[in-house]
Order: structure tokens, then C-alpha cells, then sequence
């Protein structure tokens, strides 16, 4: 059994300033609060409470909705031009501050929980292009539309925000084939794809490395530490109550080094097999949350400067430097070489 509609609502999701916002703009397109809110399967008042957060299929089921008024398939685009920076839950903010763009990228990847839960960011890079992807699980013809309203807002962050000019290099979205390309193409100044099966913002890589103006690294750092302490909030607060108890005992063990599946087993008092069958039931396998964890300390570990790769895989428990690489190249889409260079 995999985490659906159906169950996500017990957990938190996205923070209502989103719901508030698609309220809003769904008021500017002809809909009453009510249809709205019924739309969501939200009483009124959670429309508009700021700070909560609220079940993502509330915002699916709000988007559905909204684009029910969306003549020429740019409804994406047209909010994205207005949204304030808040719709990213204060990565945009936090963004102004980072060193480079490649560091952006980081930021929005790693504290993607902050936007959605089971939003998947995956960036990549190649010599020619780094890619980053929008996705979630909740993905559907329409839904699909919101995840290329993220693409959108993310030029916008580059353009208005990081002030960059020329760093993208095209767009695809899941958006109506028969959308209006020429007004995705004036917006992004790239070249854009429609009726596409991803939703993908492509960049130069060498735009990476260029600097951001308002540039802070001591005050990035602390936004850093700020987002770290958020996300294990709300990934205590979101993770199953079946799942915590495992997942607990896998970050007890990586302070010792210890990423094994039957060390997190009997640290929870299971057998593997019964570990195995907790996490699968989730729709998680136990390796795969071992695996998040280890990936997730290896970029703190990767942020000092002074630490050697194979000293690092030494403290990750794996069994040479090589190996090490190919795992954080698989889990993070890039080299350690390639993440570190960003950070300094």
C-alpha cells in the first residue's frame, strides 16, 4: 500500500499561504469562496488562515478547479507573473542571499518539503544543459499544470529575484498542446515546449557559477541552518506514526556510522524482515530511507571545506571513495566534486 489521496490528508502538506493565494486568484477569474472552498474540501476560514499547513490534495483539488476558467492553456503563466515570492515558502527570500545560482538550485532540492511534501525536485547536469525537474505524485492532466506553474515561478525567481540574465536556455511543461507557445516563449526569453511529458526548467551550465547581487554568505548560512531545523520538523510531523520509529532509530545510528539495513532493524526492536515490511507498506523501501538520511549527511559533511572525499566516505561507512561517489552521483544527480564546487 503506497501513501495516496486518501491518506496524505492526515499528514501536512503545503503551507496555506498557497491555498491563499490560489483563492485569490481564483476570485480574480469569476469563482465565488464557496465554490472554492468546496472545490478544496476546506471550511471557509481555511482559505485564508496564514502560517498552516494543509493536505496537498486540498491544493490539487483547488487547481483542478481554477482551470476549468483557463481558455488558452497559459493559466501557469499567468499566475506566475503575479505570485508573490511567498508561494515558495521562503526559498525565494532566502535565495537572494546564496552565492551563485548553482547554490539556488541546491536550496530549492534540498528543502523541497518546505513547498509540498512528496514534491520531487531532481537536478541534473550534463556538459551541455543542468536540468531541473518538477514533480509529485499527485500528478495528472491537470494537477500536472501546477508543477509547470513551478517552472515558471523558478524563472521568475532567476529573472526578478537573482537578477541573471540569460541563465535558462528552455522550458518544457506539461501544459494543452494547443497552448499559446508565443506567450511561454516571451516569458522564459528561451525556447519552450508544450504538451510535453515533464515539466523541466533547462539552464547553460555555465550560468552555475554565476553570482548572485545580493550575495551573503554568512547570512546564507543561517537561513541554511534555519531550513535544515524546518524541514526535520515537519518531517517528524509528516512521516507515518508507523514510520517514525524506524526512521528515528536510522538517524540514532548514522551519528554512529551506521547505515545498515539490519542495524536500523534492531535499533527499532524489529527483525529485518519485519522492518522491510513496515517501510514497504508505506510505499518506502528501508534501504531507500537509510539512503535519504546518508544523502542528507553527506552534504553537510560536504560543506567543510576541510573534510577529503574519502574522508567523508570513511564517515559514511562506505567502503572506498569510489563507491561513495556513485552513490551521491545516483541520489543527488551530481558528483560530490560538482556539489561542493557550488558551495565555495
Amino acid at each position: 500500500m503506497t501513501r495516496t489521496q486518501s491518506d496524505i490528508s492526515s499528514g501536512f502538506s503545503v503551507f496555506s499561504e498557497m491555498v491563499t493565494i490560489l483563492t485569490a486568484f481564483g476570485l480574480s477569474r469569476g469563482l465565488t469562496i464557496e465554490e472554492l472552498a468546496n472545490a478544496a474540501g476546506l471550511p471557509n476560514l481555511d482559505m485564508v488562515s496564514p502560517g498552516r499547513r494543509l493536505p496537498d490534495t486540498a491544493v490539487a483539488d483547488l487547481w483542478r478547479t481554477i482551470c476549468l476558467t483557463d481558455k488558452d492553456g497559459t493559466l501557469p503563466l499567468v499566475l506566475a507573473k503575479s505570485a508573490p515570492p511567498s508561494i515558495f515558502a521562503g526559498l525565494s527570500e532566502g535565495a537572494r542571499y546564496a552565492e551563485t545560482l548553482g547554490d539556488v538550485l541546491d536550496l530549492f532540492v534540498e528543502n523541497k518539503i518546505l513547498i509540498a511534501d512528496r514534491l520531487k525536485l531532481t537536478f541534473t547536469t550534463t556538459s551541455e544543459a543542468a536540468l531541473l525537474d518538477f514533480d509529485h505524485p499527485l500528478q495528472d492532466a491537470s494537477v500536472a499544470s501546477l508543477n509547470a506553474l513551478g517552472v515558471c515561478l523558478f524563472n521568475r525567481v532567476i529573472r526578478d529575484v537573482l537578477c541573471i540574465p540569460g541563465a535558462v536556455k528552455g522550458a518544457r511543461l506539461i501544459v494543452d498542446k494547443d497552448a499559446n507557445v508565443a506567450a511561454y516563449t516571451s516569458f522564459f526569453e528561451a525556447d519552450v515546449q508544450v504538451g510535453h511529458s515533464l515539466n523541466q526548467i533547462e539552464l547553460y551550465p555555465e550560468a552555475l557559477s554565476k553570482k548572485v547581487s545580493h550575495a551573503n554568505r554568512e547570512l546564507f548560512s543561517f537561513i541554511q541552518i534555519y531550513n535544515k531545523r524546518m524541514r526535520a520538523e515537519l518531517e517528524r510531523r509528516i512521516w507515518p506514526k508507523s514510520l517514525q520509529r524506524l526512521r528515528s532509530a536510522i538517524v540514532e545510528n548514522a551519528l554512529k556510522s551506521d547505515y545498515t539495513s539490519h542495524g536500523a532493524a534492531r535499533r527499532a526492536n524489529l527483525s529485518l524482515r519485519s522492518a522491510q515490511r513496515l517501510a514497504a507498506k508505506e510505499g518506502y523501501s528501508l534501504q531507500g530511507l537509510i539512503d535519504e538520511v546518508r544523502i542528507e549527511n553527506a552534504k553537510d559533511l560536504l560543506r567543510n571545506p576541510d573534510l577529503k572525499i574519502n574522508a567523508i566516505a570513511f564517515m559514511l561507512s562506505f567502503s572506498d571513495d569510489r563507491s561513495f561517489r556513485r552513490s551521491f552521483k545516483r541520489l543527488a544527480g551530481q558528483s560530490p566534486s560538482e556539489y561542493r564546487s557550488r558551495l565555495f
